[in-house]
């Protein structure tokens, strides 16, 4: 198995469930002494290097953040090319991952911020096993509203405004900037950065690209063919881990029926996407369609205009505590009289 492996993705909790194995499988290899990072661009290298499961506790705090990983990448495009990637590598921040001056053991690393930088990686590590977790925008969608902000909007200014300028620039911006909603915004990022990482990897033969629902038809058949390509044996206890939940999993439709209307145009231009990339879909667009349309939520409320932010809930929760802990003195003085 080669040294250094990758997981790129937008996000979903398929990425984090990939990662999660990857970790088990980094462990069986290694014992402890392999490196893992999670999504250094926003958290810190070190207090993410260790299991996921362990990792929960650290999400959400501001001691767990990167200064450094959000500097490089706001400082960075959204979508890198080939032939001007190298700019970017010259410093600290970017070279944890190279291969030649990485962190001197193993390394197992997960992207969300990613998609169009994948030719940075490759230009730092060309040895490095890369892997590509696609979802479809309705389901990823989905599951991140009200749980992850694709802009990064919870972290630093939005990535909103110079996106649409780069895909401008590039001809390949699909929706309108200043009148697009919520849901359209999101849903550009998502076929965005699917689109752009299909592009890399269909042309890189050191990537593996897993389609979200066709991995999940068939955890064993999946798993075979990822180890088969990270070149490791499948061990016991792979695919029961794979049955466990990892990540922001959504067991219910909290997209209305509006927002599913402005998302789906987007869900049938990613199934293009995989059918010119030759990827098969684990779900057919029909499907989705059962699956949502006259089926979703009542509730219109919309992230953006809410303002709803990880900051913005754990002052909500704050401001309860302290009105619980209020009536509970008032509650305690009258019983004392």
């Amino acid at each position: 198995m080669s040294a250094d492996v990758f997981v790129f993705g937008t996000g979903c909790s398929g990425t984090t469930m990939l990662y999660s194995l990857l970790q088990s499988i980094f462990g069986n290899l290694y014992g402890s002494d392999y490196y893992s990072t999670y999504e250094p661009f926003i958290w810190d290298k070190e207090k993410f290097n260790r299991p996921y499961k362990q990792a929960g506790s650290l999400f959400g705090k501001t001691s767990s953040t990167s200064i450094a990983g959000m500097h490089n990448h706001l400082k960075t495009p959204l979508f890198v090319h080939s032939a001007d990637r190298d700019e970017y590598i010259n410093n600290d921040f970017f070279r944890h991952f190279s291969a030649s001056a990485g962190p001197g053991q193993p390394h197992l690393a997960k992207f969300i911020r990613a998609n169009g930088r994948m030719s940075i990686f490759r230009a730092l590590n060309p040895q490095a096993r890369f892997v590509l977790m696609l979802r479809s925008p309705v389901s990823n969608i989905n599951c991140a509203k009200h749980k992850f902000a694709f802009y990064g909007e919870d972290f630093y200014p939005s990535d909103y405004p110079r996106f649409c300028r780069q895909l401008t620039l590039e001809n390949k911006l699909i929706l309108t900037p200043d009148a697009a909603n919520w849901a359209q915004k999101q849903a550009e990022y998502c076929y965005q950065m699917n689109r752009a990482a299909i592009e890399f990897a269909v042309a890189d033969s050191n990537t593996m690209i897993l389609e979200y629902d066709r991995f999940a038809q068939d955890k064993p058949a999946s798993l075979a063919g990822l180890c088969e390509f990270l070149k490791t044996p499948v061990a016991d206890g792979y695919v029961e881990q794979l049955n466990q939940p990892s990540g922001p999993v959504s067991s219910w439709i909290k997209l209305s029926q509006a927002e599913y209307e402005a998302v789906w145009p987007y869900e049938e231009r990613y199934t293009r996407a995989c059918t010119e990339a030759d990827l098969v879909r684990g779900q057919s667009v029909d499907a989705v369609q059962q699956m949502y349309n006259g089926k979703c939520s009542s509730s219109d409320f919309d992230p953006e205009t809410e303002a709803f932010t990880s900051n913005r809930l754990r002052r909500i929760i704050r401001k309860q505590n302290d009105q619980i802990h209020q009536l509970e003195r008032r509650l305690r003085d009258i019983e004392q009289g």
